[in-house]
């Protein structure tokens, strides 16, 4: 015989004479299952398990540019070895949107668990998606979790009204929906339906104040001034300290203000050009308030300027003038009145300096020396007669439209020296790409529809 099969008949003798007796088959027995388990312990000991949760992230539409709220991701080691991680990255289509901060170190330990936390600043109007990739020693790497966000502009806080072509219903539907507060400032309020909208308003228990100019327009305003104090409703007359209060102003339950450049008359209301903005700015509505308050009862103030009010007779000049000074490409101007020196001081100087200057105006015969200067200047002027079926009456300027830096104003304010420097007024400036965009349009149309001044 060869060893080998020597060795195997010992091997098998061996056995034979194990199993004749009991307590040595029961100490083989125990001897096999101990190994055996010891072997797989050491081997288990030896793994580690990478465990990450949740799989996927979805944030919440979030506006360009801001960044929303962090949302966490764990990754746990469930194994019985040490997790080496070996890189923690951002992958996939957007990862540039997405940002990642991370407690995981280069190991993480059995049984620990570190946190990454993922942040989501969408940068347009878009779907997003990237991952979240962790390359480690672990069966199964990469581990990763798929995240996604949209990006969805915030609702503006601002709304234009365009008139004559959106009619007077924006107005009235704001006044309708009062809860608790009217006020109202408002230069000529010759319009039925608006004057019965307070009286009823008043008489479901809104509180309805209204200020009514009387320098210029008392003869006018006095009949519905009766009417409003006789049906419940708390009319005065304007502070007698300013040449006239030219404002047009509505505030409903201190949350949403219209700032206006047409008068509440109705007869104006099919052929005028005229310009509102609708906003929630709280710090502009608390602003305007406020200096409502003081002009209710004739008292002295300074308004304040809130985020981008332009009031006067404190800081419209000053305002206006900044505004035209800063343009650099374009200038685009609707007003009823062209009277203010340094305003067109202001305008020439734009058309010198290489700034398209643009205005539109109705030719009432009351400027021509301003607009032969502006002319001279470089300034292009386009001209409506004031039988015309379009009166411009809106106060327009729209500086840089397209450009960096692009603004506007929207407001009651004419170009002259009264009305900028004596009258309670109130505009203000203007940012909303939507809205400029809208502006450009409408200035664009009348600028076309109108005669080129000679």
């Amino acid at each position: 015989m060869y060893s080998h099969d020597l060795s195997e008949m010992n091997v098998r003798d061996h056995a034979r004479r194990a199993t004749r007796h009991p307590l040595r088959r029961f100490l083989l027995f125990m001897f096999l299952l101990i190994s055996g388990s010891n072997f797989a312990t050491a081997a288990a000991k030896k793994v580690p398990t990478a465990a990450i949760a949740p799989a996927s992230l979805s944030f919440p539409a979030t506006a360009p540019g801001t960044t929303g709220v962090a949302q966490t991701v764990t990754l746990s080691n469930t194994g019985a070895a040490t997790l080496k991680i070996t890189g923690i990255t951002l992958t996939g289509a957007d990862p540039t949107v997405f940002s990642l901060k991370k407690t995981c170190g280069a190991k993480l330990s059995k049984g620990a668990s570190c946190a990454l936390s993922i942040a989501f600043k969408p940068t347009s109007s878009a779907n997003f998606a990237a991952t979240v990739s962790v390359a480690d020693n672990a069966a199964g790497s990469p581990h990763t979790v798929v995240i996604s966000g949209t990006g969805i502009a915030a609702p503006s806080s601002q709304t234009l009204i365009i008139e004559p072509d959106q009619g007077l219903a924006p107005i009235y539907n704001l006044l309708n929906s009062a809860k608790s507060t009217i006020d109202m400032t408002m230069y000529e309020l010759v319009d039925t339906q608006c004057q019965q909208i307070l009286t009823q308003q008043a008489a479901k228990g809104v509180v309805v104040r209204v200020i009514l100019d009387q320098a210029l327009e008392k003869t006018s305003n006095t009949p519905v001034y009766t009417y409003l104090n006789a049906n419940g409703v708390k009319a005065v007359w304007a502070n007698p300290v300013f040449q006239a209060s030219h404002q047009k102003t509505i505030t409903i339950d201190g949350k949403t203000t219209a700032i206006m450049s047409l008068n509440l008359t109705s007869r104006y209301y099919s052929t005028s050009r005229d310009l509102a903005i609708i906003e929630i700015n709280t710090n502009d509505i608390a602003a305007i308030e406020t200096t409502f308050n003081a002009d209710f009862t004739s008292s002295a103030i300074t308004p304040p300027n809130g985020d981008d009010l332009i009031w006067s007779p404190t800081n419209s000049l000053t305002s206006l003038l900044a505004m035209i000074n800063a343009s650099k490409f374009t200038l685009e101007v609707e007003n009823e009145e062209m009277g203010d020196a340094q305003i067109v001081s202001a305008l020439e100087a734009a058309a010198k300096r290489g700034v398209q200057v643009e205005v539109a105006m109705t030719n009432g015969g009351n400027y021509t020396t301003q607009f032969n200067a502006l002319k001279a200047a470089g300034v292009k002027l386009s001209t409506y007669a004031p039988t015309a079926s379009l009166y411009i009456h809106a106060k327009m300027i729209l500086v840089d439209y397209g450009q960096s830096g692009q603004q506007a104003f929207v407001g009651s304010e004419n170009f002259s020296n009264p009305s900028l420097t004596e009258n309670r007024e109130l505009g203000l400036s203007l940012t909303d790409s939507t809205i400029l965009q809208s502006l450009n349009t409408i200035f664009a149309s009348d600028f076309t529809g109108g005669t080129p001044w000679p």
